[in-house]
Formats: C-alpha cells, sequence, structure tokens
C-alpha cells in the first residue's frame, strides 16, 4: 500500500522500454498494461513486460487505459482480457484509466 506522501511515476510507451522515474525517492510506479480505444480495439502496451524488469526495485502496479465509454459490454471484454494477464505482484494496485 502506498504511504501518505509516497511519490512513483505514471509508465506507459511514452517513458520508453525501461520506464523513466521521476525522483531518486520514487517507491513506487504504475505500470500500463494495454488497454482498449475504439479506433484499435484491444491492444497491449509493449513496453509493459520490460518496465517491470527494469523498476522491479519499485512497488509495482498495473493500469488498464479504457476508453470503452458506457459500453458494459466492451468493459466485460476488457477486463477480462487482461485481468489474467497482469503480472505485478499480489495485492498490487490495479487500476483503470478510464476516458
Amino acid at each position: 500500500m502506498a504511504q501518505i506522501k509516497a511519490y512513483g511515476t505514471d509508465q506507459a510507451r511514452w517513458q520508453g522500454p525501461n520506464g523513466k522515474r521521476g525522483y531518486g525517492r520514487d517507491g513506487f510506479a504504475i505500470l500500463q498494461i494495454g488497454g482498449y480505444s475504439p479506433s484499435t480495439g484491444i491492444y497491449n502496451q509493449a513496453t509493459y513486460p520490460t518496465q517491470l524488469t527494469a523498476m522491479a526495485d519499485l512497488r509495482l502496479h498495473t493500469y488498464i487505459w479504457f476508453e470503452v465509454g458506457g459500453d458494459a459490454n466492451k468493459a466485460k471484454l476488457v477486463l477480462d482480457y487482461f485481468l489474467p494477464r497482469i503480472k505485478t505482484p499480489k495485492g498490487s494496485i490495479v487500476a483503470i484509466d478510464y476516458e
């Protein structure tokens, strides 16, 4: 669990295959596993596995980019796809970046 005033970074493809740390005091990172967009459908984030390795010294969490609007069927499809693929430790945060 993150403590009050814990520092960490949001990691997606924009931070590169090894991610980018914000500060030396970073204690966690939240990595994008992939997501869903109406234009592409479900997609995997290619940097997720390499960032997991490169940032293994931090508390790691996962997030899913979620551009499903109010469509509950698409939401279920996306969650059914990604939840079994999460590689961060048991008990880590799994967040949805809802757009």
